[in-house]
């Protein structure tokens, strides 16, 4: 006659791999949170200090994505993918609570029905399981697996983004159009320039001329880095490009 494993310990036991399942899956949300916030701010860093080619940027933007995948894979997923066995969360339970040693582990394997031999004690059993239950209800599955496991996940995963939603909110930073571009390389986000520049003259800046005609070209530059020098830059096809200082208009405001 079969013995089962006691009611109690089993509930015990997939206490324990629910609260197991609830912190992975929390850290792995947390590793994510931090690596895409770390790299994206990494990247948009490079992308305002470097004149980046749209091939470079497609590949950081790649690695955003890999990086962010492989965190997640290998603090999450890959541990979630299989369901442990009730052996295998006896095992963990024994080597956090020492009352148990050796114990949980074989009231566990005796309350298998492949473990049933026809010289097994079934009184033997049950006494057994029902030691194992009277010490299973004193074990507290949160002592077992505090949340403080975890807490330098989640520290680092708000730190993170904090600094990412305060990176958005400064004005003149244009920080959002700068993780859109991190974010989506492929797509027509322009980069962002602080020098603004306007043509007032031709007027239109498409004004067809004769061949030889000289032409006056005026332009209006504001923001913050208006205050040097400017060179125009003209070029034909096939032709050497050349380079121009411009002067300042009298009375002007650059």
């Amino acid at each position: 006659m079969h013995s089962p494993l006691n009611p109690a310990v089993a509930a015990k036991l997939d206490d324990f791999r629910a609260r197991r399942r609830r912190l992975i899956v929390t850290r792995g949300i947390c590793a994510a949170l931090f690596t895409a916030a770390s790299a994206l701010i990494g990247v948009a860093v490079l992308d305002w200090l470097l004149f980046l080619p749209h091939s470079i940027r497609w590949i950081l933007s790649g690695c955003v994505y890999a990086g962010v995948v492989w965190v997640v894979w290998s603090t999450c997923l890959r541990l979630i993918w299989r369901i442990p066995s009730a052996t295998e969360m006896a095992h963990w339970v024994e080597s956090t609570e020492p009352n148990l040693r050796e114990e949980l582990v074989a009231a566990v394997e005796l309350g298998s029905p492949e473990s049933e031999r026809p010289w097994h004690s079934i009184a033997f059993r049950r006494v057994l399981q029902d030691d194992v239950a009277d010490k299973m209800n004193d074990v507290d599955i949160g002592v077992l697996l505090p949340w403080a496991l975890i807490h330098r996940w989640v520290h680092v995963a708000l730190v993170a983004t904090i600094l990412l939603l305060v990176l958005f909110c400064i004005p003149g930073l244009h920080f959002g159009q700068r993780v859109t571009r991190a974010l989506l390389p492929l797509a027509s986000v322009q980069r962002v320039s602080l020098t603004k520049i306007e043509i007032l003259s031709p007027s239109p800046a498409d004004t067809a001329v004769a061949q030889g005609d000289e032409i006056d070209v005026i332009v209006r530059i504001g923001g913050p880095t208006a205050d040097g020098d400017v060179t125009l830059e003209t070029s034909t096809d096939g032709g050497p490009s050349v380079r121009v200082p411009m002067s300042p208009v009298p009375g002007s405001m650059r």
